[in-house]
């Protein structure tokens, strides 16, 4: 109906029919881009022989990992990486949309961060063994990318270190540096989302670091990736 209005209102400005249309389609482009809800990309790495997870299982994922009743993110999109080389068995490109938020909301880093508590982690879920990554960072990364990058690799981690040091059940506990060299390698691929921020944004992000060897560790970690290391 807008786009609608929009060729008529520029019509009898001009006269001119091409006019209104080329006018009529850039607006309904403009109003379509707009309402782009938000939606970010992950990797699924998948340390099971076989994966049969579709869309409608990852949906189910993301309710069993939520204490609300509603279902906020949706998935819209899977497809296994045929050309993927790496320590996992499968790696598998998902897209995840939220029901209701739109794409350019100032609030939006809300809910990704309440997207990234659901997602860290290492799942088990359906016989599938599987942790959830951001994709890798390119030069065509967008805001929204960045933000679910850098928050869901700053609590991968956390996560890394929590299970590592004991400090989660029956966990083995690892060395000083044996955690070190664990959490360098997951930098190492993914480090560039964190790269950049600063030690207030981490804080942000993580809150208060309880466990000063991890704020230790972490510091050594982005001073290292300042440095180029």
């Amino acid at each position: 109906m807008e786009t609608l209005l929009s060729y008529g209102v520029t019509y009898l400005i001009t006269n001119n029919s091409t006019l209104a249309t080329l006018a009529a389609a850039v607006y309904g482009l403009l109003l379509k881009q707009s309402a782009k809800r938000l939606s970010v990309r992950a990797i699924l790495l998948c340390q099971s022989p076989e994966y049969s997870l579709t869309q409608s299982d990852i949906d189910e994922f993301l309710c069993s990992s939520s204490t609300r009743a509603n279902r906020e993110w949706t998935c819209t999109r899977t497809s296994i990486d045929e050309h993927y080389e790496g320590p996992a068995m499968r790696a598998v490109q998902i897209s995840l949309e939220h029901e209701s938020m739109l794409y350019d909301d100032s609030l939006r880093e809300l809910p990704i961060r309440d997207l990234c508590n659901k997602l860290v982690g290492l799942h088990m879920f359906k016989e599938h063994r599987f942790r959830i990554v951001p994709e890798q960072a390119s030069e065509g990364l967008d805001d929204v990318s960045r933000t679910f990058g850098s928050c869901l690799v700053l609590m991968h981690l956390r996560d890394i270190y929590e299970r590592c040091s004991g400090n989660d059940s029956d966990d083995e506990r690892y060395s000083d540096d044996d955690i070190f060299h664990l959490l360098r390698r997951f930098t190492n691929e993914y480090g560039v989302y964190i790269k950049s921020l600063s030690d207030e944004k981490v804080l942000e992000i993580l809150g208060p670091i309880a466990d000063p060897r991890f704020g230790r560790i972490l510091n050594e970690l982005s001073n290292g990736m300042r440095r180029g290391l």
